[in-house]
């Protein structure tokens, strides 16, 4: 199929200059393919001059993950001066909220027009860069870094001051090897393994080829080091969050640190490298807090309990190799 422009409806409406997609598959219509568009694009990236969503677009509710993914894949398989368009009714608020979501993935121009009051955003690639390295600060909850672009969800609504809010379990709306450093602390540990694989995949993906990543979570060897300790309770951390007032066994305390706070997997060395190498990083070591041979991961932990921290460099490698095993 030669044509470089995609149509994507919901009425049966067929373009013959266009790639015609339905989201779901109907036999008494004609389309040219099924896209569910909220999984990988079937389409080569950088392949298409415009793509022009058609009439359910205005349906979808801004903030949804359905919207932020669809929206990534059509940054991926748009040419850097391609076209999107959105046909959007004539709902003006809900048109507002979808040009915001548009600007949250740097596309450009984006204008709501009279003429059947259809978006038309020329569309661009590069990400929101700031002065320097490009570096990404994920899952950065109230600490922000002015020389960061900082990613959060937001999921407390407490953050004041945030340059891209975003779930990150969904892609990173940045292209390939456009980052120089990656940096999250007490993230990981909130993730399912699935989804931490997912995430480390997706990082990896956007470093540069000489691109780090630097990761600090609570460590699992602390835990039950403190749990093994007579005197846990009167451990700094105990102290310093009031649990030796609340927590009345090792047990209850070993409980709560695998289970609240939204934490769904816990790491020590072994297993943090062992995920580590699992999706292309390499040159793994260990680190001290706020220390760091490379002066742009130097003093970035802004938690005393962060007492497990990695850095790790993206390699060449093949992740065709995945067992079934968790």
């Amino acid at each position: 199929m030669d044509k470089n422009k995609l149509f994507i409806t919901n009425t049966g409406k067929y373009l013959d200059d266009y790639i015609n997609v339905i989201e779901k598959d109907d036999s008494n219509k004609k389309y040219d393919m099924v896209w569910n568009l909220i999984s990988e694009p079937t389409i080569e990236n950088k392949s298409l001059n415009e793509i022009y969503v058609n009439n359910f677009i205005e349906k979808i509710e801004y903030g949804n993950d359905f919207l932020r993914v669809m929206l990534y894949n059509f940054l991926q398989i748009l040419k850097p001066d391609g076209i999107l368009r959105l046909g959007c009714g004539e709902d003006f608020e809900q048109n507002k909220k979808i040009k915001a979501a548009l600007k949250d993935y740097e596309f450009n121009n984006v204008e709501i027009c009279k003429y059947d009051q259809t978006i038309y955003p020329a569309k661009t690639t590069k990400p929101p860069v700031k002065k320097g390295l490009s570096k990404l600060h994920l899952g950065c909850g109230t600490k922000y870094f002015e020389d960061w672009i900082n990613i959060d969800n937001n999921s407390d609504n407490n953050i004041q001051k945030l340059d891209i809010n975003f779930d990150l379990r969904n892609p990173l709306p940045f292209p390939e090897n456009s980052i120089d450093y990656i940096f999250n602390e007490h993230f990981l540990e909130h993730l399912t393994v699935e989804e931490s694989r997912r995430a480390l995949l997706d990082f990896r993906r956007v470093l540069k080829p000489t691109g780090k990543i630097r990761i600090a979570v609570p460590g699992l060897e602390g835990v039950l080091n403190l749990y093994n300790d007579p005197n846990w309770k009167e451990a700094p951390v105990m102290k310093t969050f009031g649990f030796d007032k609340i927590i009345k066994t090792r047990a209850e305390m070993l409980n709560i640190n695998f289970r609240a706070w939204g934490h769904k997997w816990l790491y020590d060395r072994e297993e943090l490298e062992r995920r580590l190498k699992e999706c292309g990083f390499g040159n793994i070591k260990f680190c001290k807090i706020r220390e760091s041979s490379d002066p742009n991961l130097q003093n970035l932990e802004t938690r005393d309990e962060s007492d497990l921290i990695a850095e790790a460099e993206k390699i060449d490698f093949d992740n065709t190799f995945f067992t079934d095993a968790v």
